[in-house]
């Protein structure tokens, strides 16, 4: 959530875990940041590697926008609200 809602670019180290949650949620993160989202397995990440990677993060613009709605809660706190008599 804190990279969509900072749209800044980001390095995401990615555990190997057997029920691969983590990917699926970097799979549909990517998809939506794009060329925003840097990631890397924990197997293959070194410090070399990660230092690279922030540094080539540091050249790139913070994005526009994406189309994914950030302020779910205080709407759904407006609908309820709206809701009562």
């Amino acid at each position: 959530m804190d990279i969509l809602y900072t749209r800044l670019p980001a390095v995401v180290v990615l555990r190997e875990m057997a029920d691969k949650e983590q990917q699926l949620h970097v799979e549909r993160l990517s998809a939506v940041v794009g060329s925003n989202l840097s990631v890397v397995s924990e197997s293959q990440v070194t410090a070399e590697l990660l230092a690279q990677l922030l540094l080539a993060n540091l050249q790139r613009e913070k994005a526009s926008s994406f189309a994914v709605r950030t302020k779910g809660a205080p709407s759904a706190a407006r609908f309820f609200y709206n809701l009562l008599p």
